[in-house]
């Protein structure tokens, strides 16, 4: 569910590639300590219009300043498959901005066009691992991350936690708790922004950690149509969390946008919002520092208080043409791209909505309390790529399911039949052998 206008999003990546390197390492705790060798290079980079450029370009600029590398963008309106026209044609440019993921394998035919990563030390020193696990194919690392990643999770307001005396909860029993007394104080425990209809999916699909947890291996089986939601036990619990909740949520969550909720968390009127931590950025800029410094972020409770995880969405990856004959250039400028002093050039330039995908750095400009909440999951090794970086089955109408679900128009266990038939009909057109 790539559009976020209908569908939970990712936010793409974008790029710029990098030079020349007198000296390479890594100390013991991941701290940059990498030096660049400043060589004139020019490169192409090939990216879409819903990215959000300002990160990209602070990179870019620095690049050349530090390393003598000038990258072209070229944006296109086409979606993804000029990469696949391109590609046939031998005219790809030399990186690429595209999806992490499941369509890396499906649709971007890495073994054939892009550079592999897994032997370059620097490269792999720096990306976390499940970061690296969104662009892996047959055990070879492809991608780099172009921005931060965000979360599928409750970000909650710290003062309406303080005032009803709650704190954050590990498991769904305690959450359930929390959303009680936060109730018995008079405040509107939970968000819903339903009047956007792909916000309902949040609950849902940021369940996805505790499905793993308790079946690692749904995505395949599910992707090879052996398993269901309506026949696992854990994934009906993720459907079954909409009717739980139901008694908590605002008066008028079925009309409430994302805009509203926006207001409703910064100004208390709500206690908890289950969302994507792109709403952070908005946020801040609406409202300021200080409102977005009175806000938390949790991942969704499971039934393991020892095991509370976080779902993620990777960024889009920035990805290096293997058949350009400046191979060496953008090993160069993707080495760059992940180092300390890009990463503080995205982020000065760019609101992060989430954490970098980078081991052991240390921004030097200041974050949300909520990514550094994030941060800690991630630090933990407690976090997992959300489905759709696992599994290329995703259905058309995951947002009206969950809304129907969540207003309790159908039951746990019919929401889950029509996601699999819904999935049943995506499987077919990607040519899957799959089971109804």
């Amino acid at each position: 569910m790539k559009n976020k206008t209908k569908k939970i999003g990712v936010t793409l990546l974008t790029a710029a590639m990098m030079t020349t390197l007198a000296a390479t390492s890594v100390n013991a705790d991941n701290k940059d300590s990498k030096e660049w060798e400043y060589k004139e290079a020019e490169l192409s980079l090939l990216t879409f219009p819903d990215i959000n450029s300002d990160g990209l370009n602070a990179v870019c600029e620095l690049a050349e300043e530090k390393l003598g590398i000038k990258v072209d963008i070229e944006v296109v309106t086409a979606g993804e498959d000029i990469v696949s026209t391109r590609e046939a044609s031998g005219d790809l440019n030399d990186l690429v901005i595209a999806n992490s993921g499941a369509t890396l394998g499906t649709q971007l035919h890495p073994e054939d066009n892009f550079i592999p990563l897994s032997d370059n030390e620097y490269i792999m020193s720096r990306l976390d691992d499940t970061f690296a696990s969104a662009v892996t194919n047959n055990d070879i690392v492809y991608g780099i991350p172009q921005s931060t990643a965000m979360a599928g999770c409750i970000l909650y307001n710290k003062q309406v936690f303080k005032d009803a005396g709650a704190e954050v909860p590990d498991t769904w029993e305690d959450f359930l708790e929390v959303c009680q007394k936060i109730k018995e104080n008079g405040k509107t425990p939970l968000i819903g922004t339903f009047g956007d209809t792909w916000t309902s999916q949040v609950l849902f699909l940021g369940d996805y950690y505790n499905l793993r947890a308790e079946e690692p291996d749904f995505a395949s089986k599910f992707e090879a149509g052996e398993e269901k939601y309506a026949t696992s036990t854990a994934a009906l619990k993720s459907f079954s969390k909409y009717a739980d909740v139901k008694d908590f949520y605002n008066e008028d969550c079925f009309a409430a946008t994302f805009s509203d909720g926006v207001d409703y968390l910064a100004e208390g009127d709500g206690a908890m919002w289950p969302i994507l931590t792109e709403a952070l950025p908005e946020l801040a800029s609406l409202y300021g520092e200080d409102y977005a410094n009175n806000i938390g972020a949790f991942g969704i409770p499971g039934d393991d208080a020892e095991n509370h995880g976080l779902t993620v969405w990777e960024p889009n990856a920035i990805y290096g043409n293997k058949n350009s004959d400046k191979v060496d250039d953008i090993t160069r400028f993707m080495e760059f791209y992940v180092s300390d002093e890009a990463l503080d050039a995205f982020n000065s330039a760019q609101t992060p909505q989430g954490p970098v995908c980078i081991k052991g750095y240390e921004p030097s400009v200041d974050v949300f309390p909520a990514v550094e909440d994030m941060q800690a999951y991630i630090d933990a090794g407690k976090t997992s790529v959300a489905l759709e970086f696992e599994c290329s089955v995703i259905g058309a109408n995951c947002d009206a399911i969950c809304s129907e679900c969540a207003s309790g128009q159908t039951t746990a266990e019919e929401a889950a039949k029509k996601l699999d038939e819904d999935c049943y009909k995506a499987a077919v057109q990607l040519g899957l052998d799959w089971k109804k």
